[in-house]
């Protein structure tokens, strides 16, 4: 909706959780100045788990945060993406992101994000399989947790580390949870 409203060819989306640090600022102003043809410049997200940066499991990775109106613009209705047809380029700068201080920060938001997320699910699916929901809660949960912690090597992060990849499994898992939860209610889970 903001986006929409604005007046100006580039916007610079953020969340309000997130800090764009001098250097990446002076990027962003270079990068404004040369107008070299680019939609869409994208930096590198570093997210902070209780005053720790995690530099592995699947913690770090590419942000779309400066791009150019109409050649790009947000879809979707909860961690909504950038679509486009323009060309992309890694402008090299970072953004700290620091989504939950605390355990305590991952509840309230998930609390938020699965009335949200399952409502959602139920309102684009006539039918809900209970296989799906079952398949999501056990054995998805285990790959999760082996892909942030194993492969991309979340125990170099230490206890934030494990910590981080406990909730990022669990999260998802409570979803699904919910999802079922509402699927049985509206009576469309076979």
């Amino acid at each position: 909706f903001g986006a929409d409203q604005a007046a100006n060819e580039w916007i610079l989306a953020m969340d309000a959780d997130e800090v764009y640090p001098e250097s990446t600022i002076a990027m962003i102003k270079a990068a404004l100045r040369v107008d070299d043809g680019y939609g869409l410049y994208e930096l590198r997200r570093i997210n902070y788990f209780i005053g720790q940066p995690l530099k592995h499991c699947g913690a770090e990775g590419v942000l779309a945060s400066l791009y150019r109106r109409p050649v790009f613009r947000f879809e979707g209705a909860i961690h909504e993406r950038l679509s486009g047809e323009g060309t992309r380029q890694f402008l090299g700068g970072e953004v700290f992101h620091y989504p939950f201080d605390s355990v305590d920060d991952f509840i309230v938001k998930w609390r938020i994000y699965l009335d949200i997320e399952a409502e959602k699910y139920c309102q684009d699916h006539d039918i809900v399989s209970w296989q799906e929901v079952r398949y999501r809660i056990t054995w998805k949960v285990l790959k999760i947790f082996f892909k942030l912690y194993m492969r991309k090597k979340g125990f170099l992060d230490g206890p934030q580390g494990l910590v981080w990849c406990i909730l990022n499994s669990i999260g998802p898992q409570l979803k699904w949870i919910k999802i079922w939860e509402k699927a049985k209610a509206k009576g469309i889970l076979r």
